[in-house]
């Protein structure tokens, strides 16, 4: 993570966005270690009503040649995976915004395996939510 909260990819950053008009993650939304233990980083974000608990966390890949070293880092070239987990909280007492439209996510072009995509539901209406979506390399 950068100090204003961009994740450090191979190939350049990923800026992380939360709320009803996707504002960035910055130097004002402070990290910490969860449990102080890294690569676990937590950072909370508000919205009005709406709290964003955004976890990131970072392992690496099965095809490292030594696990025990690579979870001392660092490890052999860019060999881990990145997770990002956002929950949002309505913590008011009235309904918060939901658009239909959604939010759309570009990645350039990458050679993978295979793609796990994980989905919940709910009873209240015939909605799906995207929880996860994991791309895993070669």
């Amino acid at each position: 993570m950068t100090p204003d909260n961009r994740l450090q990819l191979e190939k350049g950053h990923l800026q992380i966005r939360v709320g009803e008009k996707l504002f960035p993650l910055s130097h004002k939304h402070g990290k910490l270690a969860e449990e102080g233990w890294m690569p676990i980083i937590l950072i909370k974000a508000k919205d009005g009503p709406v709290r964003y608990d955004i976890e990131l966390w970072a392992t690496p890949l099965p095809i490292v040649k030594d696990w025990k070293k690579a979870f001392n880092w660092p490890t052999e070239g860019e060999n881990f995976l990145n997770s990002i987990q956002v929950k949002a909280t309505n913590t008011g007492d009235q309904q918060a915004v939901s658009t239909a439209k959604g939010h759309t996510c570009r990645f350039g072009p990458r050679k993978i395996r295979y793609i796990r995509v994980t989905q919940t539901h709910n009873s209240a209406n015939a909605g799906r939510h995207l929880v996860e979506v994991m791309a895993y390399g070669e």
